[in-house]
C-alpha cells in the first residue's frame, strides 16, 4: 500500500513538472539550447569535427569559434522570439481579462435593481440602465451625450448641488447615501438617495457612476409616524378638545388632502353621532344624526369598525344597493376616506 502511494506521489510530481513546462515553454527551450550549446562547445574542444565526421585531414580551422557563433546566433534568436511570444501572450491575456471585466461590469450595471447612470469624467452621460429609465422616464437616446447637470433631472434650485456632487466623484472622494430631490421627465419631484463614485483603470479615472434609490415610500412612512406622534403627544397634553381638533386637522393635512375634513363622535347611549369639528367647501351644516338608523358613510365606518376609501362611483353603487343613503354634497371627482378611532 505504501509503495503504491509513493508511486502515485511520483506520478503527480511528474505531472506538475509537465504542466510547468507547458506553461513556460519558452524558458524550457532556452535551457535546452543552452545545454546543447555547452555540449557542442565541449566537443569542439576535444575533437576536430570535420576530421571526426567527414574523415578529412586535420585543419587549423577554429571550429569551436564557428560553432559557438552559430549556436549563439540561434540561441539569441530563439530567446528574442520567446520574449516576443511571451509579451504577445501576456497582452492577449490582459485583453481577455479586461474584456471579461467589462462584460461583468456591464452585466452588473444593466441588471442592478437600482437606477444607475454611467458618465465620462466631465459628467457626460454614456449609458443608463433599465431601472433609470423606469425611475426618471428618459430613454438612453434622449439623454446620451447630455451632461447630467444640465437640469433634466434636477429642480432649478438643485443644479449647484448636482455639480458639487459630480465634482466630488471626479476628485476620487465619492459620496454615498446623499438625500436629495430629483425630477422625473414629467416634472414630478421625488426624494432620492444618491451614491457616486469614479471608475478607475490603471489608476486613472475613466468614468463616473451614480446610483439613485427612490425613497418616496420611506419618506412617507417617516412623515406618517411623525404625524401620529405629534397627534398622540397633543392628545396626551393639557390642551382642550377645541384646541386638539384643529391640530389634528393640520397634522393630517401635511400627508393627505384635508380641504374637506370633519371629526365625528358617537354616543351609543344617546344613539347619536355628533360633529364637533368640521371644515367643508360646500356644506356648512353638519347636524346630529341618529346612529342606529343612519345609512351615511360615517355611520357605515363606525358600525363596521374598518377604514374605508371610497370614490364617487363606489359611493353611488352603495346607494343603489341600499347600503347607504345620500348625504352631503359630492362631485364625480369626490374621494372620501374614513378611519374609525378606538
Amino acid at each position: 500500500m505504501k509503495l503504491k502511494l509513493n508511486l502515485e506521489d511520483k506520478i503527480l510530481k511528474l505531472q506538475r513538472w509537465i504542466e510547468k513546462i507547458k506553461e513556460n515553454r519558452e524558458v524550457f527551450i532556452i535551457i535546452v539550447m543552452f545545454i546543447l550549446l555547452c555540449f557542442i562547445v565541449y566537443l569542439s574542444e576535444v575533437l576536430d569535427i570535420s576530421h571526426f565526421l567527414l574523415g578529412t585531414s586535420p585543419t587549423s580551422f577554429n571550429w569551436r569559434k564557428a560553432l559557438f557563433l552559430i549556436i549563439s546566433i540561434i540561441f539569441f534568436g530563439i530567446l528574442v522570439i520567446a520574449i516576443i511570444i511571451r509579451f504577445v501572450r501576456e497582452g492577449k491575456k490582459e485583453k481577455e481579462t479586461l474584456l471579461k471585466s467589462q462584460q461583468e461590469f456591464t452585466s452588473l450595471f444593466m441588471n442592478s435593481p437600482e437606477a444607475l447612470v454611467y458618465m465620462d469624467e466631465k459628467g457626460t452621460i454614456l449609458n443608463i440602465n433599465p431601472r433609470f429609465i423606469e425611475l426618471f422616464g428618459y430613454i438612453l437616446e434622449e439623454i446620451k451625450g447630455r451632461n447630467i447637470n444640465d437640469g433634466m433631472i434636477h429642480p432649478s434650485d438643485k443644479l449647484e448641488e448636482g455639480k458639487r456632487l459630480t465634482e466630488s466623484e471626479r476628485s476620487s472622494k465619492g459620496y454615498s447615501n446623499y438625500e436629495a430631490i430629483r425630477k422625473k421627465k414629467d416634472g414630478t419631484l421625488f426624494p432620492v438617495l444618491i451614491s457616486g463614485s469614479s471608475v478607475k483603470i490603471d489608476g486613472q479615472i475613466k468614468g463616473l457612476t451614480a446610483t439613485y434609490i427612490d425613497i418616496t415610500e420611506r419618506k412617507q412612512d417617516e412623515q406618517l409616524h411623525q404625524v401620529l406622534y405629534n397627534i398622540s403627544k397633543a392628545a396626551n397634553s393639557a390642551i382642550s378638545l377645541d384646541q386638539l381638533y384643529p391640530l389634528i386637522h393640520q397634522e393630517l393635512g401635511s400627508i393627505i388632502d384635508t380641504t374637506n375634513f370633519y371629526i365625528a363622535l358617537v354616543d351609543e347611549k344617546e344613539d347619536k353621532i355628533y360633529f364637533p369639528y368640521y371644515v367643508d367647501e360646500k356644506d356648512d351644516n353638519f347636524p346630529i344624526i341618529n346612529f342606529s338608523t343612519a345609512n351615511t358613510l360615517t355611520a357605515y365606518v363606525i358600525k363596521n369598525g374598518q377604514p374605508l376609501l371610497n370614490d364617487n362611483n363606489q359611493y353611488k353603487e352603495m346607494i343603489n344597493q341600499g347600503i347607504l343613503s345620500p348625504w352631503g354634497s359630492t362631485t364625480d371627482k369626490s374621494i372620501w376616506l374614513g378611519v374609525p378611532s378606538r
